[in-house]
């Protein structure tokens, strides 16, 4: 998704490294976005 659509810019490994470095400072927190990614890349039906 182009940067015009709200999309941050980063590439996929750098999305995840960024999750990683939230979730070592809590678990729970690596678990707020899951569902966000879970459903943009679930196809559509």
């Amino acid at each position: 998704m182009p940067n015009a659509y709200g999309d941050a810019g980063v590439s996929n490994v750098t999305l995840a490294e960024i999750v990683a470095i939230i979730a070592a400072a809590g678990g729970s927190l690596g678990q707020i976005p899951q569902n966000h990614f879970y459903m943009i890349e679930a196809p559509s039906c």
